[in-house]
């Protein structure tokens, strides 16, 4: 049986929060529970950004790498370290996404900030309250919300609703996307159902016409 080597790429001072590999795999970050983000490129070569605010993610875009802050809001950096530009996020930074024309920021309060590449912010945030998650199919965002509703969004308007289900309401346990690009959804029903089981179910749709293809029961949490 064959076993790959294995060797300690860094020993960080601090805990490590937050991870991301470059697309061509050359090039990983992380984030640093000291403020600090440790990259290796070409892997082997180290170097380090203090951001200097709680870290609270990083991703990778080609070979530029874009940080969200709490306290502040996103930071693009350049392949040489260098920062190309920044922009504040009103409340802070939560979590963020990557889509092909515009970044996705979900700020501390649960609104939805859209920045293009170039550093510009347009606020969208009274189309969304309370969101608890965000995902990516290409050009498109997913937009969970905390009341169980899911959005499809391309940026400047939704394009389709899932209304949230139940009277009782319900909770969106994970979302996903097929290789066909149909939508998974997990959730769970705060109703009870015969036999004092919450419901659990996994559906599937159809993004290109928002039509329902299948429900089916679960007996556990759907969660990833």
């Amino acid at each position: 049986m064959l076993t790959f080597k294995v060797g300690v790429a860094h020993r960080p001072n601090s805990r490590v929060e937050h991870m991301h590999l470059s697309e061509n795999g050359a090039n990983l970050a992380w984030a640093q529970s000291d403020y600090k983000i440790g990259i290796i490129s070409d892997l082997s070569d180290f170097s380090e950004i203090n951001i200097g605010k709680p870290i609270t993610g990083l991703i990778y875009k080609s070979d530029n790498l874009f940080i969200l802050d709490e306290s502040y809001g996103l930071h693009m950096y350049l392949p040489d370290n260098s920062l190309s530009w920044q922009v504040e996020i009103p409340s802070g930074g939560s979590f963020f996404s990557l889509c092909e024309s515009f970044i996705a920021v979900v700020d501390n309060l649960g609104r939805l900030n859209i920045v293009n590449y170039s550093g510009d912010l347009q606020n969208v945030s009274n189309l969304f309250s309370s969101i608890i998650g965000l995902e990516t199919i290409e050009n498109n965002l997913i937009v969970i919300q905390d009341d169980g509703v899911i959005h499809l969004f391309d940026g400047e308007e939704i394009v389709w609703t899932r209304p949230n289900r139940g009277e009782m309401g319900e909770s969106i346990t994970c979302v996903g996307c097929s290789h066909d690009r149909n939508l998974i959804v997990g959730r769970e029903g705060f109703a009870l159902v015969p036999g004092e089981e919450e419901a659990l179910e996994m559906e599937v749709w159809a993004l290109q016409n928002g039509t329902l293809i299948s429900r089916t029961t679960l007996r556990n949490r759907l969660l990833k």
